[in-house]
Order: structure tokens, then sequence, then C-alpha cells
């Protein structure tokens, strides 16, 4: 941090996070330029010559993280000045959008770090390039904390009641930004894309498992639904009722038609008669529209996961047709796909029990 650096004089109440953030700016600003390096480096352009799918796994790795580090760099060290943010609930709005590079640059770090595993070569770039993904989101999570105190002061209080008490609030430039957020999925609607992501989404989830409720079902809901709109999906807002008669995640297309119903449910053993309930209800009472495919998460914390997978298979097996499909390289996800009047079922079968978990 400059000790040049002078704070403008509203925000001097809360001098100390100020500081805070232009440390971490500068640090962003130091991160971009070792993304820039590492680019330009003749080991990155071996990419090029890979498989185009792998080329495009670390190209977005490249991308995604010059982009974030540089829009969050742009956003503190334009913190003194008031034609960009002229109150601080401005400023605070402008980095809480972007904490949504979160849960991307998670996701993409994931799919880079298995791609690059398997690579009978590793690249020392796309090595540095997964480590300052890390250390981005570290600092983002920094990020998130002065936020939080930031919440907590006096300025920020009274700047938001006398807000709100006059209807004064501005629209944020973000707002004007996330309206113009392509969201869309593709016109020609990917089932199989849709399955690969929930399994993407799920290997992050367990990745993370020390710090998710994952005891409560609706929370761990509310890690799908926020991770499959990082991955532009549209989620339909009663996604989010916590309402045993609602469908747990509804997913539309771009013109808003839906397109697939997520179902999820939390057991702890073979809960038969629970697991039968959900199931029918995806494929009959919830599927009003007669999609050809739906979905279950199944939510499991037990420490015989692979008996409790078997068991699941020999149940439904009962009275569908049903298929071990598993493609998952984690332990503890299972993949099953049943078939019901023509219409295919995928089943995720998923355990949150954390001592047997073999970290990814």
């Amino acid at each position: 941090m400059s000790n040049e650096f002078k704070i403008r004089i509203d925000f001097q109440s809360i001098e100390e996070e100020i500081f805070k953030l232009n440390e971490y700016g500068q640090i962003f600003h130091r991160i971009r330029d070792e993304y820039i390096f590492f680019e330009h480096k003749e080991d990155f352009f071996k990419i090029y010559n890979l498989d185009k799918k792998i080329e495009n796994i670390f190209d977005n790795l490249k991308n995604s993280g010059i982009n974030c580090s540089s829009s969050i760099y742009s956003i503190l060290e334009n913190i003194n000045y008031f034609d960009f943010y002229p109150t601080l609930t401005d400023l605070i709005d402008e980095l809480e959008e972007k904490n949504f590079c979160i849960s991307q640059l998670e996701i993409i770090l994931l799919e880079s770090e298995e791609t690059h595993n398997k690579l009978n070569r590793p690249l020392d770039s796309i090595k540095e390039m997964n480590r300052l993904h890390k250390k981005q989101i570290d600092y983002l999570l920094k990020i998130k904390d002065v936020i939080e105190k930031i919440k907590k002061s006096h300025l920020y209080k009274v700047e938001n009641n006398r807000l709100k008490w006059y209807e004064k609030i501005p629209l944020p430039s973000f707002i004007v930004r996330k309206m113009n957020l392509d969201k869309n999925i593709s016109k020609s609607f990917d089932y199989e894309k849709l399955r690969n992501d929930l399994i993407i989404i799920s290997k992050q989830i367990l990745k993370n498992l020390n710090t998710l409720e994952f005891e409560k079902e609706n929370h761990i809901n509310d890690k799908f639904i926020s991770y499959l709109e990082v991955l532009k999906y549209n989620v339909a807002g009663e996604s989010r009722v916590n309402n045993s008669n609602e469908r747990d995640i509804i997913v539309k297309d771009e013109n808003q038609s839906e397109k697939a119903i997520i179902e999820a449910l939390r057991i702890t053993s073979i809960q038969k008669d629970y697991i039968k309930e959900h199931y029918n209800k995806l494929i009959g009472r919830y599927d009003v529209l007669g999609h050809s495919t739906g979905y279950m998460l199944i939510y499991i914390k037990n420490k015989n996961f692979e008996d409790r997978w078997s068991g699941y298979i020999a149940y439904l097996s009962k009275f569908t047709d049903f298929e071990d499909t598993d493609i998952s390289d984690v332990s503890n996800i299972k993949i099953g796909k049943s078939k019901e009047n023509g219409k295919i079922i995928y089943h995720l079968f998923i355990n949150f029990h954390s001592d047997d978990y073999n970290r990814i």
C-alpha cells in the first residue's frame, strides 16, 4: 500500500477498511500482471496444439483470471473518485456484484485442475494460472469480509437510511450491466450438458464441504442454484420457495420457457417411500409440461456410501428401468439414469459424509 494514498473526506470514518481495500487493489494489479506474464510465455502457447476442448478450458482460465483481476483493480483504484462512486453504497454495490467472480473462478479452476492433471506433460504456465485463480478467490473472500465490516459502519447505515427514506436510491451502474448480462442457454437445450454441469457443481460443493451446512437441504439447493446462475442458466424464481409443494429447482431457456425440473431430497438411508414420492412428483405431478428429461439430486450423509448406492439401484430397479451410468471420478458422487415412458431421469447420488471424503 502506498503511503501517498489519501482517503477522501467522506470515507474517513471507515479509514481502516478503505486502506485495506486499497491494499487489496494493488494485489489484484500484480495478479493481473502475472497472468499477462504467463500468457506470453512460450509454455502457454502449447495449449494451442492440444485438443480444442482442452485449449478452450485453459483459454477460459486465462481470460477469466485477467478479466476478474482487472475489474477488481479498476474498482479499488477509483475509490477516491466521486465520479465513479458518489456514495459509499455505490462502491459496496459494485464490489458485491464482483463477488460473483468467486463462484465463477471456483468452477473454472476445478475444471482446469482436473484437465491439467490428465496431461502427459504438465504446463508450468497453467500450473501458475491455477495458483493465481486460488489467490484471487482468497482475496475476494477477504474483500467480502471488509464489505461486511463496512456495512455495519455508522456511515453506511446512515447513508442507506437517508436514501431509503427519501426514495433517492440511484440506479447503480452494475444493475444496468447486469440487465445486459447474457444468461441465455443455447436455443437447442442440451440436457446432457446440464447433467455434466450438475456433476461439476457437485464436485465443487464437496470440495468446500467444510464451509457448507450440508445438513440443510435448502442451503444445498441454494448452492446449486447459485452455481447454475454462474454457468449462465436461467433459474426460475419459485425455485427458492421453501415449500414442500413447490418444485426445488426449475431451469428455463432464454425465452423463459421451462425446460427442466431438478428435484432434490435429503436422506440418511434408503427411505423407500420418501424416494418414491419424490420420483413420482418429478415424472408426473410436477411435470405438467411433459419434459423429455428430469433430474434428481439425492443428498446423503452416510459412511457406507457404496452400500447405500447399491441399495438405491436395487430399489429403483424394482419399478423403473434403472442403469448405473457412473461417470464421476469422485468417490462421493454416483450417477444413474432411469427411463419412464420415454422420459429420462438423471440421478446424482451425493455423499456429504466428511470422514471418508477424499478431497479432489
